[in-house]
């Protein structure tokens, strides 16, 4: 019995002493902190971390497409390590360890695994593909690696980012109509442990919105002799015009695209009432994209105005005009200024006799000038035409 106390008594010796000896060779690693990416190109990464507190402390980067499977990229002997010979737009786990060795045998430190990422691929593509008055939609082709995108509003020799996106197309919003602008697109990554990288490059394209409402749309010039009419209103930012005439029952009688803010008509519809109205287009692809219609412009011409005199009075007689709700008669003793109103008359009538000019009566040896209005009911209200008849008369 006191044998065998005495040899256990020596295997538990020996076993404590083993005890000893594996806990003063297997000391546990510490942990490297502050590792980080601090730099990025489309085939390298560099980062950085914080020293361990020991004297002759040698490192090595180790980095893999996983983070349970990392290999020896380079020995380091400071605090930051460059790794190259990587992938465009690729995403990459490292870790940083120290040794107490220059053969970098003996582990006395280790990193926490981050993710790293090398930066993206140029957008390309950039093209809008939609707009409205304030809005203007584009898309452009997905970069491989990117979990985002920024959209940059360059002007004044500046790109101030507007809006970003998760998706390979974009909304910009607030906008006003007629507006031209250039936009760009960025591509961009953030890794798990918060770096960001993105494209080289910013790609864009020149953009609008859909045009304003055109104004002021009139007959610029009448030759009632050749029977022509010029058309013209104020240009908004477009790519052209579409330009509508109809009569007074809304039957189209001109429906034309113009690339300028005027149109030659040629012949000019006499006797009867039109309406024009002009909306300006953009062109996305083969769509054409339309701003509102302007207010309309209402005109008429006749057949013929004849005008006599006799014994100091100036008959006037004119066809009746298709659409017209009246008529009203002036009357100068000058060409270009001077008109006095003489009456309107009904949408029935289709003459007057003139017996005084303003509040005198018609002299002898004197040539008057004659206008005649065209009048069409909008509404509740009448508006005048554009152009007028005229005529003059010598009275004897």
């Amino acid at each position: 019995m006191k044998k065998t106390c005495k040899v256990l008594m020596m295997v538990f010796a020996v076993a404590f002493g083993v005890l000893l000896l594996t806990g003063t060779s297997s000391k546990a690693a510490a942990t490297i902190t502050g590792l980080q990416q601090t730099k990025a190109s489309s085939t390298s990464v560099t980062v950085q971390w914080q020293a361990v507190m020991e004297n002759s402390v040698y490192y090595s980067t180790h980095i893999g497409t996983s983070a349970n499977n990392l290999t020896r990229q380079d020995n380091q002997y400071g605090t930051t390590g460059y790794i190259s010979g990587l992938t465009e737009g690729g995403t990459y786990y490292v870790q940083v360890r120290a040794y107490s060795d220059y053969a970098r045998n003996t582990v006395i430190a280790i990193s926490p695994v981050i993710q790293v990422a090398t930066t993206l691929a140029d957008v390309s593509g950039v093209t809008q593909t939609s707009a409205t008055g304030n809005t203007i939609t584009m898309k452009w082709n997905p970069v491989t690696g990117a979990t985002s995108y920024y959209i940059y509003r360059y002007a004044n020799s500046t790109y101030t980012q507007i809006g970003s996106s998760k998706t390979a197309s974009y909304m910009v919003t607030g906008l006003s109509p007629s507006l031209q602008a250039s936009f760009y697109v960025v591509a961009v990554k953030t890794t798990t442990s918060g770096f960001t990288v993105s494209s080289d490059y910013y790609r864009g394209a020149s953009m609008r919105t859909t045009p304003a409402k055109p104004a002021n749309v009139a007959i610029t010039s009448w030759y009632d002799n050749i029977n022509v009419a010029y058309l013209g209103w104020n240009g908004v930012s477009c790519n052209g015009y579409q330009v509508q005439i109809q009569n007074s029952k809304g039957k189209t009688l001109l429906n034309q695209d113009v690339s300028y803010n005027s149109l030659r008509v040629s012949p000019f519809w006499k006797g009867v009432f039109t309406k024009t109205r002009v909306r300006g287009y953009i062109t996305i692809g083969n769509k054409k994209l339309y701003g509102p219609w302007s207010d309309y412009s209402y005109n008429a011409s006749n057949k013929s105005i004849k005008i006599s005199s006799k014994s100091r009075k100036i008959k006037v007689k004119w066809k009746k005009i298709t659409g017209a709700a009246g008529y009203t008669i002036y009357i100068s003793n000058k060409s270009d200024s001077g008109f006095k109103k003489v009456k309107t008359l009904g949408k029935k009538k289709t003459s007057i006799t003139i017996k005084k000019c303003g509040k005198k009566k018609l002299k002898k040896r004197k040539t008057y000038y004659v206008r005649v209005k065209y009048l069409t009911k909008v509404g509740k209200k009448k508006v005048a035409s554009g152009v007028m008849g005229q005529g003059s008369i010598y009275v004897y």
